[in-house]
């Protein structure tokens, strides 16, 4: 091999690794793993090991700890920012709650 072939192999090698550790990149999802969990009604208080926290409350339902959890996992999903829930609302089908108030769709 000459020098250019030599050249030619590595380069070629240096592209083909970073298209490799882009696409495994990019394929896995990171995860975030909770460090504590407090229940305090109306509110659930997830800490994460990344050193954040969110909070989720219920409004005009009753207290249940497992939604409370899992709004908050996916709140945590959609950037900690408030305005998380209208991606549910945009999806979920309209409903009449127990107080005959209809929740637009959006």
């Amino acid at each position: 091999m000459n020098y250019y072939e030599v050249v030619k192999y590595c380069d070629n090698d240096v592209t083909t690794t970073n298209a490799v550790f882009n696409t495994i990149r990019t394929a896995q999802t990171v995860i975030p793993k909770i460090k504590d969990v407090i229940y305090n009604d109306p509110a659930t208080i997830v800490f994460w090991e990344d050193g954040t926290k969110t909070v989720v409350k219920c409004k005009n339902e009753k207290f249940d700890p497992e939604k409370g959890l899992a709004m908050a996992f996916s709140k945590k999903m959609l950037g900690n920012k408030g305005n998380y829930y209208n991606i549910f609302k945009k999806w979920l089908p309209e409903e009449q709650s127990s107080f005959n108030e209809w929740r637009p769709k959006k």
